[in-house]
């Protein structure tokens, strides 16, 4: 719904990626800025965050750029 927060973890750690339902976008935006994402934004609410287990089925590895998919071996 409006005011769901989800992310995937792995090991129990938070991870990508991060579902955030309407209620969250202009919050998120506002904080919003380069590669620092949300990163604020779900520290402040965090104790409102949703951890889904991903570890069996998932790497957690977040792909922003061309070089990040290079790293990995992607490129």
């Amino acid at each position: 719904g409006p005011g769901t927060l989800a992310a995937a973890g792995y090991a129990g750690r938070r991870g990508h990626p991060v579902l955030f339902g309407a209620a969250h976008w202009a919050g998120v935006a506002a904080g919003a800025a380069g590669d620092q994402g949300a990163r604020s934004y779900l520290a402040m609410h965090a104790g409102g965050l949703a951890l889904v287990e991903c570890g069996d089925i998932a790497e957690p590895h977040d792909i922003d750029t061309p070089d990040d998919l290079w790293r990995l071996g992607g490129g």
